[in-house]
């Protein structure tokens, strides 16, 4: 937990020095916490993601600072990819987006989750992965992370601590970055 801490102080940090824009997010997407970085290469792969999955990701993008001109904007671009036009209108993203903003409906400005909510209440984007799959996204999301390490402990059905404890130079990284 105490990475986990070091993890949310530091991108809390960043995004209180830094403002996410579009033209920016692919990059900064390496820098994400890994369950958010998991969630934006899905994004980008399928141009889609499950209601939760857009709703926590959402959210995320706006503490990180996005405004919700641009985060309408990315949401549209990756749903025109496989949707009309008139299908987007329909479902009503917009409304949705400026919804969590605090701008539509209840007006209550929400906050991004934390990540024991999303464990909680959610489903942990790693839940699902097995030994291969978290190998896999190590490898590409932080080179030279302790695969072994993490593998074991999510053979015992603990992803999200082993992913966190995998991550030990993750901190380094960002400073190294920043």
């Amino acid at each position: 937990h105490v990475h986990t801490r070091a993890c949310n102080f530091l991108w809390l940090f960043c995004c209180v020095l830094f403002s996410l824009n579009l033209s920016d997010v692919d990059t900064m997407a390496r820098l994400f916490p890994p369950c958010m970085a998991l969630y934006h290469a899905n994004l980008r792969k399928n141009h889609h993601l499950k209601h939760e999955g857009r709703l926590v990701y959402t959210l995320f993008l706006k503490g990180a600072g996005m405004g919700v001109q641009d985060q309408i904007k990315f949401w549209e671009s990756e749903f025109r990819q496989v949707m009309s036009e008139a299908t987007i209108r329909t479902k009503r993203y917009r409304y949705s987006i400026r919804h969590l903003y605090g701008l539509e409906g209840s007006r209550i400005d929400r906050a991004p989750y934390k990540c024991a909510k999303i464990i909680s209440d959610f489903t942990c984007p790693f839940a699902s992965f097995d030994a291969l799959g978290l190998r896999a996204f190590l490898k590409n999301y932080l080179p030279g992370s302790d695969a072994p390490e993490a593998q074991k402990l999510a053979a015992r059905g603990r992803q999200v601590t082993s992913l966190h404890r995998s991550v030990k130079g993750f901190v380094v990284l960002w400073l190294l970055y920043l």
